[in-house]
């Protein structure tokens, strides 16, 4: 394992210094898959206006929202920090986000040989916010004030739905106490305090800390901690969850099992007190050690070591990196804040779920498997208990927004993903009948939603897909959209595999399959001999790449050595890359598709999921070389800190949404894609492993709790380690990477791989 973080990627500097803030600066993010927030240039907050669709300089903490419909998070202020000696000019600067240890370092050289050093973290385990000062060579003594403010953007008073009751102070902090009248109304508590005394003070939404600091050499560090009351509440009680099909046999047992869980509430006047009280016997050096304690937890369990390939090693762990900060106890979304179409859980998720699975995360995934679950009731309402329709963004509790009403068909394709995340969970955890019995009406429903309501036969016996809004509204009303009928061919083949399994519905499970076959019958193709959109499509697009096959992830209608898939990725790259950027081309009118997948914006955008997703493509091919293309074109468009946006406006370099999750998910799963792809019945080890990455190493997993440990040098497998409750798999791994010299005669060939018995220790 990597004992340290790749710091070029992770590192921004300016050699002239760093004399004013800026709303245009991308800062790290923080979270601990409750709260997150950015940091400006200074390892701090400020209260610059943003740019629209740019996060606001608040906290937020997921799960605490407002009663209303959409369900709007709350944002939980702002922290700054101002020190008396800002008017020594900065003349070196820099920032780097310890991606590793879950820490942002940011270091000022001013003039007159003083240097300042700031570590500002997140606390992993618990809501608590630490920044460490150190100064050197300060000539007069100074002061640094901490503030602390509950409000909204762009306002000074308390956000809606908070109020503000008692507060305090002490010689060396103070706190406020507030009630949230949300989803569950609740009570909490802020605090902020010092390691030394200070002059504290609470003054209705606010905290303030002054305190003094002496010439010569110091430290000081500051704390802020956010506790209520909420406990483990999970909202199932509070979200009109079981509609009027409670007692429908698919969801008794759901029902039963969300609804049976205990809540335990939270103390937050005890948990601050025992925060500060750990804060003040630990110190810095005791606070800092438990964070990079509790992120290596999270880190030795995937690694990938790319010495040949060092800011794909970082980018990779970027995505990692913000997947956990944004890994709350119900599922992954965008980002919790209020500004990432509003905090709310996507079919985005899927791509988080891919890459912390092939790290072997599966115990944190299956959190997102139950959110999925506490989903089905309001989506069986919907289709009146025929089907479960779990296509659009949802909410803790298993509320969504029920927008637009009916048997929506916006974005039908996103009905596989329940089943696709509890098969997919299933297969890498290696759980056994309770638990399939468990998730089955997360296979069961999507598979009776596509059956009922949205595929047909026609008079010459062809199945088909009604009309519908296919990836998004730039492909509107159309039949045999290719991710719809992938969707489609996934919900029905994972339904019968999971029905077959548990020996139940046997009629249902031979229509499953009939209907599966006839869509996989006859692929679209146009006259060019690419893979079409949907029927009658004649351009170039990147979307019917969603009917490869990528187990077990997605069933899929081709399998990814089908000559076709590789010629209408490479079709796509070479008419669709933007002069800066990538497009997506998702229509006919290849000029649209250039401009933006978006039909109502006139102005050229290029997003960057796409993007990610065509590597992880080319690495299902086997195409290590265009793989690795595309990850080193995203790379240079990264922002700071190795982040992806979700798109960028070509004509003037606008982007949305820093820091977008979903993309940089899909980035990472990508890269693992490249090392290594785990099947059912075999392992592909070092699958699109460019030529140019001779020396690597990894751990990652494959199905059935498989550890696979993974060392190349010289361009030759110098070590291959499985250990997991399987005897034994059948690995394939190309011939260039000499695997006999290690692991005996192959068993067989096939093509340009080696295919080879190993056997596995241990278990997991």
């Amino acid at each position: 394992m990597p004992t340290a973080t790749v710091a070029s990627l992770h590192r921004v500097t300016n050699p002239r210094g760093c004399n004013a803030l800026s709303n245009r600066y991308i800062g790290p993010l923080l979270g601990n898959g409750e709260l997150t927030l950015f940091l400006d240039e200074n390892g701090a907050m400020h209260d610059f206006g943003a740019f629209p669709a740019w996060p606001s300089p608040r906290i937020y903490w997921a799960g605490r929202r407002l009663p209303r419909q959409q369900r709007p998070l709350v944002p939980f202020g702002l922290f700054t920090v101002s020190p008396g000696w800002e008017w020594l000019e900065s003349i070196a600067w820099s920032q780097e986000l310890d991606v590793r240890g879950g820490r942002v370092r940011t270091v000022h050289r001013r003039r007159g040989d003083v240097t300042e050093i700031t570590d500002t973290l997140l606390q992993l385990d618990r809501n608590l916010l630490v920044v460490h000062k150190s100064l050197r060579g300060m000539k007069v003594g100074s002061w640094i004030e901490f503030g602390y403010r509950l409000c909204p953007p762009r306002g000074m008073d308390l956000p809606e739905g908070l109020t503000v009751g008692d507060g305090g102070q002490d010689a060396t902090g103070a706190w406020l106490d507030y009630r949230l009248d949300g989803v569950v109304a609740h009570r909490g508590r802020v605090a902020a305090w010092a390691d030394q005394a200070c002059a504290a003070r609470w003054q209705g939404n606010q905290l303030r800390l002054r305190v003094t600091v002496p010439a010569g050499d110091s430290e000081v560090t500051l704390c802020l901690a956010l506790a209520d009351d909420l406990g483990n509440e999970m909202f199932y009680d509070h979200t009109g969850w079981a509609g009027r099909h409670r007692d429908h046999p698919m969801l008794a047992q759901a029902h039963a099992a969300l609804h049976g869980k205990a809540v335990r509430r939270g103390d937050p006047e005890a948990a601050v007190t025992a925060w500060r009280q750990w804060t003040d016997e630990a110190g810095w050096a005791g606070i800092h050690a438990t964070q990079e304690r509790l992120w290596q937890a999270y880190w030795e369990t995937g690694w990938i070591n790319l010495p040949d390939a060092p800011e794909v090693q970082a980018v990779w762990e970027t995505g990692m990196y913000a997947i956990r900060t944004q890994l709350t106890r119900w599922s992954v979304p965008v980002l919790i804040h209020g500004d990432y179409f509003n905090g709310q859980y996507f079919w985005d998720a899927m791509a988080s779920v891919r890459a912390l699975l092939h790290a072997g995360h599966w115990p944190l995934v299956e959190r997102l498997v139950e959110h999925s679950l506490s989903v089905v009731p309001l989506g069986m309402q919907i289709l009146d208990g025929t089907g479960v329709c779990d296509c659009r963004p949802t909410f803790e509790g298993g509320h969504y927004e029920m927008w637009p009403a009916g048997c929506s068909v916006y974005e039908v394709h996103a009905s596989d993903c329940p089943a696709r995340l509890a098969w997919s969970w299933l297969q890498y955890s290696g759980a056994g009948r309770d638990r399939l019995e468990r998730y089955y009406p997360l296979l069961w429903g999507p598979a009776e939603f596509f059956r009922r309501w949205m595929v047909y036969k026609g008079p010459d016996g062809r199945c088909f897909t009604g009309a519908c809004i296919d990836v998004n509204e730039s492909i509107p009303a159309v039949t045999n959209g290719a991710a719809t009928v992938a969707s489609a061919v996934t919900s029905l083949t994972l339904a019968r595999r999971a029905a077959e399994g548990l020996g139940r519905d046997p009629d249902l499970a031979g229509r499953w399959r009939e209907m599966a076959d006839g869509l996989r019958a006859a692929p679209r193709v146009n006259r060019r001999g690419l893979l079409a959109a949907y029927d009658g499509d004649e351009g170039v697009s990147f979307t019917p790449l969603s009917l490869v096959a990528d187990p077990p992830f997605k069933s899929g209608v081709l399998e990814a050595d089908d000559p076709r898939v590789a010629a209408t990725l490479a079709a796509w790259q070479r008419e669709c890359k933007l002069d800066e950027n990538w497009a997506v081309a998702a229509s006919a009118d290849l000029e649209l598709a250039r401009q933006s997948q978006d039909v109502r914006n006139p102005a050229p955008i290029a997003w960057t999921w796409p993007a990610a997703e065509a590597a992880r493509t080319w690495a299902r091919v086997g195409n290590g070389e265009a793989a690795a293309a595309i990850v080193t074109e995203l790379i240079r468009c990264a922002n700071n800190f190795g982040s992806l946006y979700e798109c960028k406006v070509m004509t003037d370099g606008y982007i949305s949404l820093p820091w977008f999750v979903t993309s940089e998910a899909e980035l990472s799963g990508a890269i693992s894609a490249m090392l290594l792809q785990p099947c059912e019945d075999r392992i592909d080890l070092l699958p699109a492993v460019p030529s140019a990455w001779r020396n690597l190493s990894f751990q990652l997993w494959a199905m059935n709790r498989t550890r696979v440990r993974v060392t190349v040098r010289d361009g030759a497998l110098r070590e291959l380690a499985l250990s997991g409750p399987h005897p034994s798999w059948a690995v394939r791994v190309p011939r260039r990477f000499q695997a006999g010299a290690i692991l005996g005669p192959a068993r067989h060939q096939d093509e340009d791989w080696d295919v080879f018995e190993v056997a596995a220790s241990g278990g997991q």
